[in-house]
């Protein structure tokens, strides 16, 4: 993740506005905005229903604010593999941060015409786009533990939720939790694996 996401696209962060004058993001703030986006925008719970089965490129777009809103990837079977979303940049002031503030129209040029980021629509043309489940995908589907399969006494084990937080800190203090996840829960996974 941080090979490419912080050369490709949190390089261009580290200005808040053309000139130059105004500075971002370094690269672990630039990773902070994004899990702290990530936890704002959350899941479309329609998508996640969908899970499984297709949906109208349409309806798929709305579920993101509409067609200018997003742009969506596919495979060449237009199986959804990415969702790019587009936000208003704060102006690095005290009442108007640095960081992503309200969706905005994705630019046309370079995003919503775009046969990469936005491939469902601009370079597969699909008419309906399969939301592949965890067990399409490979990388999941296997039966999740129980709760139970914690034990009594653990708060976090594999492949289980642990409790909600907001930081590690609330982590720290539960048995088997090593931090707090991007998902919002605590995990044992340590930082780094």
């Amino acid at each position: 993740l941080g090979a490419h996401e912080w050369p490709k696209h949190g390089t261009c962060a580290t200005w808040a506005d053309t000139s130059g004058a105004v500075p971002g993001f370094d690269q672990a703030s630039y990773y902070a905005a994004t899990f702290d986006l990530a936890r704002r925008e959350g899941t479309p719970d329609a998508l996640v229903a969908a899970a499984g089965s297709q949906l109208a490129l349409a309806d798929l777009q709305a579920m993101f604010g509409g067609p200018r809103k997003v742009a969506l990837g596919c495979t060449s079977k237009c199986e959804l593999v990415q969702v790019v979303t587009c936000y208003t940049q704060g102006k690095g002031t005290a009442d108007d941060p640095v960081g992503p503030n309200a969706r905005t129209d994705c630019p046309c040029t370079g995003v919503r015409d775009s046969h990469y980021d936005n491939s469902c629509a601009e370079k597969h043309a699909c008419a309906e786009v399969t939301i592949l489940s965890p067990e399409q995908t490979g990388c999941g589907g296997h039966p999740s533990p129980s709760p139970d399969a914690c034990g009594d006494v653990l708060k976090c084990c594999p492949g289980v939720l642990g409790p909600a937080c907001t930081g590690d800190a609330e982590c720290l203090g539960e048995s088997g939790c090593a931090r707090c996840a991007h998902s919002g829960h605590c995990t044992n996974e340590p930082r780094g694996a």
